[in-house]
């Protein structure tokens, strides 16, 4: 009897220990609070981050793997990778152009908006994206495309040439001209920019040029002077002199 109350004694005792040992192996609440706090301060931290206007961080500071500038690609490896890999699989014959060439088109923008999210101010990326939306008759796209490009890295000027130039084929001239003029403060040297330029206030002044007017009944010939249509003497008819007497 004395056995087996002592094997049920040693039993409670092992049984009570293993419920205390348990207890310890739980946090207290100060500890699971402290863990909660720091968690819930990465999230805030992500989520600032995250949704920071681009125009508050700097040209070169990308988040993670994506907003990377494609101008700046050269200065590390790792942009230098990534820009690799983004257009072999996002930009090459077997990919993008496949689904171009076989009409898929929601599919062909896919990828280019991966590149662009990696590179948002990638220049190829970017006219391809025009080329495509304008096949989906979709103009509102690529200016949403372009906003961010040039709020991201708004020391780039080819993208506000790029930008200009294709606000100009959608018959916006006037916005084309002025992120033209965005590019050349930056680099007033921009063969690009300047061309484009010259060749849109062109059109400009030939829209607004005033045509010659002309007197009713008479016609203008270059190099001539405007004239009556015809002659009284030329109609067939003898002209009268102011004395009475024809004229022939």
């Amino acid at each position: 009897m004395e056995t087996r109350g002592r094997g049920r004694g040693n039993a409670v005792i092992e049984r009570r220990t293993v419920v205390r040992g348990a207890r310890q192996a739980v946090p207290g609440r100060s500890e699971r609070a402290l863990a909660l706090a720091i968690l819930g301060a990465a999230f805030l931290v992500a989520s600032f981050v995250a949704f920071m206007p681009s125009s508050a961080r700097a040209d070169d500071e990308p988040i993670g793997w994506t907003n990377r500038n494609y101008f700046g690609r050269m200065t590390d490896g790792f942009t230098r990778e990534l820009l690799a890999n983004a257009e072999r699989n996002h930009l090459a014959q077997e990919n993008f152009w496949k689904k171009y060439r076989d009409g898929e088109l929601n599919y062909a923008l896919d990828d280019l908006e991966y590149v662009l999210l990696v590179f948002p101010n990638h220049p190829k990326a970017l006219h391809l994206l025009t080329m495509v939306c304008r096949t989906m008759k979709d103009q509102s796209t690529p200016v949403i495309y372009f906003e961010k490009a040039v709020r991201s890295f708004p020391n780039e000027p080819y993208t506000y040439a790029q930008y200009g130039a294709y606000l100009i084929s959608t018959g916006d001239t006037e916005a084309g001209i002025s992120r033209l003029r965005d590019a050349l403060r930056i680099d007033p040297n921009l063969t690009y920019a300047l061309g484009l330029l010259a060749e849109a206030q062109k059109k400009e002044k030939l829209k607004t040029a005033v045509p010659p007017v002309t007197a009713p009944g008479t016609t203008t010939t270059q190099g001539s002077t405007p004239s009556a249509s015809a002659s009284p003497s030329s109609s067939g008819t003898p002209a009268t002199s102011p004395s009475g007497t024809t004229v022939r």
